[in-house]
């Protein structure tokens, strides 16, 4: 009897494979017409150099091209295996026709949709298909992303859910993901619809279909929702085991006023998570622990790249929740107050907890306003609710928030405090520094500087204690120019020069110091230094006594610092910054990729709180104008004999009025000086040699003639070689000769325009 063998079945796919293999070489071996991404060369020229030999074709790739793709499905599907057969050349070709086929936006989600989402994002990421690669995939992706995050699609999803046709509420689910955000968001508006309260527990449903994506959206709805919407929010949350919401089922759960059914659910949602249901002491007491948590950072979020994260904030007018991107510290400032709302809740005659839910509501609303703008104080407003709890209250709240530095909460209470008369009559009676006071001397200067606001409002009359701290105040911010300066410092004058060269090409005005005092003293007189960058190797002081010396000034205790070490010593500086949250080292940078590098790290130490230049040179105006208005004499606010920033202000532009107007009251030799050498100054603007004549003028009547004999013969000899110079300037030049003339003694002043002055007496 005949045997027979079967053939094993993985014998037979290998020789089927071998098959196609060996059909695909023919293919690529028979001769066909040149595929369209491989353009043939003309013969060269004889004198033009040879033309490259083009890349060898694999057998796989001509088998590709011989399928001469020609939809945009077929063409994007070539690309990819092209690319992944190292031929981004042919494969940027094939994307380039898709791209040239303007595709409108069905046929964009069309390709979405057969090949996913990866494949595009694979496409944008790799630099061998630049442009082509990212231009398509960012086409397709937004096409995709408009189609599903639609808002009237959205809304059908939602209610589809609810549908009768078989497979009609999965499909609508399946689409609902694909929405992402938007679908939360229109979810949790139809929870809060009344008039859908049939559907709400399939929403419910819906809604834990997104898992922990909902969390934060469901406690933005328990925060400001109604309470229908909260009952819904406090279902849904229990429903995904959901921990980190049950501080925030505290307050409904035991608050007197709740409403019953809301009660009843919040207990029940304390006991799905094994929580039993506390009294209002104890749950006071925990919401006030997890709210000091989120402010300390114990508690903390997962960032993006640029530090920022995701929050939802309950929307009234659209009745839904909204996200957010904003910076981690204010994420937690969201958490703090609504937990601190609650416990204030609980405990509304609670002094701590009354400031600390006042502290933070202020703090929050001054992030999201921006603590330039003030906050308006209406009934229901975090400003109004302050000014309703009291003048003591409201200081309170200052003091907490300087202590804890909450620059937000803290400009809003001084703002509050400076809109109320009454506490001009608490200013001027009390013998201590009132807080108000004390704020012209915090740290942050958008604090000191809305400090100085308020007590200027209220326009003392008498001196009060701390008053000559608001003239301090106020000289120190005229100094900004509105520059970017840096400061280098290290016994190594080159190496401080080389750096500060670095930072020149970023644009900043470095300068360098070779020890720690003259950095300190160059520190002090400009509120325009964003940074500090410091060798490890510095002496008097070492670099621990100089940032020592740094915090305890008000005017530098914000600054950043950078310490770059030399070879063998980055432990030793790693130990110094360590020691600082505002302090950094690194290694000796030896290029300008690396010196950027430092300063994006070394500014990201300061944060929110570092003003830019524009705001320090709008804050030098007005310091300005308050000097100028100061200067004729003020009952409180006296100022020095000499404030270097007036000086300095002469040559600005913006600035240069209120200088005049200062050293035009100014009884000393250096004022008239000063302006006599502006005057003097051919190559300054005529309008402001003009007005410096007027100033001097207005000193000499006041203050007499104050210069030295050899000045004014300076003057004459300006004056006789000036007959090359132009007419207003020898009519400048003589009008200063008329003022310093004039007998300082004479009431009738003899002043007129500089272009009808007549010419100077003969020199003496």
């Amino acid at each position: 009897m005949a045997t027979s063998y079967r053939i094993p079945g993985s014998l037979i796919g290998v020789w089927l494979l071998l098959g196609v293999v060996q059909c695909f070489m023919a293919q690529a071996q028979a001769p066909a017409p040149a595929p369209a991404p491989v353009q043939a060369q003309a013969p060269a020229p004889a004198q033009a150099p040879a033309a490259p030999e083009p890349e060898p074709v694999s057998p796989a790739v001509a088998a590709i091209i011989a399928t001469k793709p020609s939809t945009p499905a077929e063409q994007v599907r070539a690309a990819k295996i092209l690319a992944g057969l190292d031929r981004p050349d042919l494969a940027k070709q094939l994307l380039g026709r898709v791209l040239a086929a303007n595709l409108d936006q069905d046929q964009l989600l069309a390709l979405e949709q057969q090949f996913g989402s990866p494949l595009f994002v694979s496409l944008s990421v790799r630099p061998e298909l630049a442009p082509e690669g990212k231009q398509l995939a960012d086409a397709v992706l937004q096409a995709a992303k408009a189609v599903r995050q639609d808002s009237t699609r959205i809304d059908d999803l939602v209610r589809q859910l609810s549908a009768p046709e078989p497979g009609a509420p999965v499909a609508a689910m399946e689409g609902l993901l694909q929405g992402g955000r938007v679908s939360i968001e229109a979810l949790i508006a139809a929870l809060a619809d009344p008039s859908r309260a049939g559907q709400h527990e399939r929403i419910r449903a819906a809604l834990g279909q997104f898992g922990r994506a909902v969390v934060d959206p469901l406690l933005a709805a328990l925060h400001g929702g109604d309470v229908k919407l909260k009952i819904q929010a406090i279902y849904t949350l229990a429903g995904i085991r959901a921990p980190e919401a049950v501080p925030f089922f505290l307050a409904p759960a035991v608050a007197p006023d709740t409403d019953e059914e809301l009660q009843t659910t919040a207990k029940r949602g304390l006991i799905t998570f094994g929580r039993p249901v506390p009294d209002v002491t104890v749950a006071t007491d925990m919401l006030l622990q997890e709210a000091n948590d989120y402010l300390t950072g114990r508690k903390r979020f997962r960032e993006d790249l640029d530090g920022n994260v995701t929050v939802w904030i309950w929307d009234e007018q659209s009745h839904r929740p909204v996200a957010m991107q904003r910076p981690a510290g204010d994420v937690a400032m969201v958490f703090a107050s609504r937990l601190a709302e609650d416990a204030h809740h609980l405990r509304p005659d609670d002094e701590q907890v009354r400031v600390l839910y006042l502290t933070c509501l202020l703090e929050q609303a001054a992030q999201v306003a921006g603590l330039e703008n003030p906050l308006p104080v209406a009934v229901d407003s975090p400003a109004g609710k302050a000014a309703a709890a009291g003048l003591d209250v409201v200081e309170d709240v200052l003091v907490y928030a300087m202590e804890h530095n909450y620059a937000g909460a803290a400009v809003s209470a001084v703002r509050i405090l400076g809109e109320r008369g009454s506490v001009l009559e608490q200013l001027c009676a009390e013998g201590s520094t009132t807080p108000l006071v004390k704020a012209v001397a915090h740290d942050d200067a958008r604090v000191r500087f809305a400090a100085i606001e308020a007590v200027v409002a209220l326009d003392p009359n008498t001196p009060f204690a701390g008053s000559a701290s608001v003239v301090d105040a106020v000289c120190h911010f005229a100094t900004s120019q509105g520059q970017r300066r840096a400061l280098v410092a290290g016994p190594s004058t080159s190496e401080s020069q080389r750096i500060a060269g670095h930072l020149a090409d970023l644009g900043y005005i470095a300068d360098t110091a070779r020890s720690g005092h003259e950095l300190m003293e160059l520190a002090l007189r400009s509120a325009d230094y964003e940074l500090v960058l410091v060798d490890e190797a510095l002496q008097q002081p070492t670099v621990d006594f100089l940032i020592q010396q740094l915090r305890h000034d008000n005017r530098t205790a914000l600054l950043p610092v950078g310490i770059w070490a030399r070879d063998g010593h980055l432990a030793r500086a790693e130990h110094a910054a360590r020691r600082d949250p505002l302090v950094t080292a690194f290694p000796r940078a030896h290029s300008q990729e690396v010196v950027v590098w430092q300063v994006e790290q070394v500014l990201a130490l300061a944060g929110m709180k570092r003003l830019n230049s524009a705001q320090r040179f709008q804050q030098a105006g007005q310091a300005m104008q308050w000097l100028a208005d100061w200067s004729a004499g003020h009952k409180v606010f006296r100022l020095p004999r000499k404030i270097d920033a007036v000086y300095e202000a002469l040559f600005i532009p913006e600035l240069a009025p209120q200088a005049m107007t200062i050293l035009a009251s100014t009884g000393t030799p250096e004022a008239q000086k000063a302006l006599v050498e502006l005057a003097s100054r051919w190559t300054q603007p005529l309008p402001q040699r003009k007005a410096a004549v007027e100033a001097l003028w207005d000193n000499a009547e006041g203050h007499g003639i104050l210069l030295t004999s050899t000045e004014i013969l300076h003057q004459y000899d300006l004056y006789n070689r000036s007959e090359k110079l132009d007419r207003p300037t020898q009519q400048i030049l003589s009008a200063i000769l008329n003022c310093l003339e004039a007998p300082a003694r004479v009431a009738q002043r003899i002043k007129t325009s500089p272009v009808d002055l007549p010419n100077p007496p003969e020199e003496p």
